[in-house]
């Protein structure tokens, strides 16, 4: 037993006892971070690895996110031209990191918007000429490295697309990484490619050939999407978009033949009472805006609108043609129009629709869009059902324009068919490009639940004209 017999000594024996017990804790502590750095457990290892494995993945997912991010800034700021297009985005895209499809999308739907305004801006330049080919010589400039900036390698930039088109396609055929939206909106938009780069414009196999391999991907890749999320737009657009691909990709089979089972069924069963045919008149001879204005005696006239209860000037031109002057004048908006006798290429353009369609019509509403920024708002067509009958056909000719349908507002529709379309969203738009030769089919009761448009495209300076085919409703 220690005597401490002074205060003095006291002190000294506390200070050492201090000493030792701040020893001690070291020590400890020492012996911890000892064991903290020993090799874990084997029950604990496994979950260690598991663990590291899932941070890893994560870190890459957002590592691919993150450069798929980057990629649709560098669209949207800096990709003003196809070339940039094509070189800043397009050429380093991958299934790696375009795993949903959304950039490769946005890629083929930009180049289509491409596409349409130099396709356009070339029927502009040949607007003067009134050849019969004119159509089809500004169409045919395209493959002509029209498109592509003129430094560009046509046949690189080839590669790069069919690129694109793949990465999409890898995208299409994973269900759990698929985005149905971008899906659907790619494979329109490399419709419209399919047609405006006329790749095989002079019908050699070489060309029919680069056609299938740039597009065919898409095409296969739909046989196993599933269709249970899908809306009426999506069902459409996909039908739309596998007739153009039909018609570059064609070798002898239909659409059917082409668009898989399970959406050509899910397509039908909708009962659309509306129909975009790419192409039908597109062989027609002579049939060009120029010509058109020739023959038909547009007039630009006074309207009185509802929305604004005021008259103002239509921004179109607008003829009304028959087969019979005793057909009735065609009225709408405050405005009656005299029924002038077919003229030659209406008529010419009447009879074929009737060879192709069997379908008979006895009148015709030319309208006349002198560039982009005429065109007409949603709206239904007057007298449907009364004065005319329920089909109508829009011939387009000229600049290809966006045409669109959607639910007239505040309608609830019928179907008829509880169990696939009770659960179905209304207010819906179903969008088109419509191009020279295209054919727009209203029937049934159309009037009755859509209202259609033609959009106005600001800038836009080539001309399109739309004959509007109808059949006098007989008593």
């Amino acid at each position: 037993m220690v005597v401490l017999s002074s205060p003095a000594a006291f002190a000294s024996f506390l200070l050492l006892l201090l000493l030792a017990i701040n020893n001690i804790g070291e020590a400890f502590q020492y012996h911890l971070s000892s064991k903290s750095h020993q090799q874990p457990s084997s029950s604990s290892s496994s979950l260690y690895a598991i663990s590291s494995s899932k941070s890893n993945a994560t870190k890459k997912s957002n590592a691919k996110k993150s450069e798929s991010a980057a990629l649709i800034r560098t669209l949207q700021a800096e990709c003003h031209t196809p070339s940039l297009l094509l070189s800043k985005v397009g050429s380093k895209l991958s299934p790696k990191n375009d795993a949903n499809g959304r950039v490769s999308s946005l890629v083929l739907v930009r180049l289509a918007k491409f596409a349409v305004e130099r396709t356009n801006a070339a029927m502009c330049e040949d607007r003067t000429v009134k050849s019969t080919e004119t159509t089809k010589r500004s169409q045919a400039l395209l493959h002509n490295n029209n498109l592509w900036d003129e430094d560009d390698d046509p046949n690189k930039a080839i590669d790069i697309l069919r690129g694109v088109c793949s990465t999409l396609a890898i995208s299409i055929a994973s269900s759990e990484a698929a985005d149905l939206d971008s899906g659907v909106e790619g494979i329109k938009a490399a419709g419209v490619l399919s047609r405006l780069l006329d790749l095989e414009h002079d019908n050699n196999d070489a060309s029919s050939a680069d056609s299938a391999a740039i597009f065919m991907p898409l095409v296969q890749n739909y046989s196993n999407v599933a269709i249970d999320k899908m809306e009426d737009h999506h069902l459409s657009g996909l039908r739309w978009a596998f007739d153009n691909l039909a018609l570059c990709l064609n070798n002898g089979n239909a659409t059917d033949d082409l668009l898989p089972k399970h959406i050509n069924d899910s397509y039908r069963k909708l009962n659309l009472p509306f129909r975009i045919r790419p192409g039908l008149l597109s062989s027609i001879s002579g049939l060009t805006v120029s010509a058109l204005t020739s023959q038909v005696k547009f007039k630009a006239e006074t309207i009185h609108t509802t929305s604004t209860d005021k008259s103002v000037k239509e921004r179109r031109l607008t003829a009304w043609e028959g087969e019979s002057s005793d057909i009735q004048g065609f009225a709408y908006s405050g405005k009656v129009m005299e029924t002038s006798l077919f003229s030659p290429l209406v008529l010419a353009v009447r009879d074929e629709l009737v060879r192709k369609t069997g379908v008979s019509y006895d009148c015709c509403l030319l309208n006349l869009y002198t560039d982009g920024e005429s065109g007409m708002r949603y709206h239904i067509d007057p007298d449907q059902g009364t004065l005319w009958g329920h089909e109508t056909v829009v011939v387009s000719v000229g600049a290809t324009r966006k045409f669109s349908f959607r639910d007239i507002p505040g309608l609830t529709k019928d179907n008829g068919d509880d169990d696939t379309k009770s659960s179905k969203k209304t207010g819906i738009v179903h969008n088109f490009y419509v191009l020279d030769g295209d054919t727009t089919e209203m029937f049934a009761d159309c009037q009755q639940k859509y209202q259609h448009t033609v959009k106005t495209s600001r800038g836009e300076k080539a001309a399109r004209s739309s004959l509007v085919y109808k059949k006098t409703r007989r008593a």
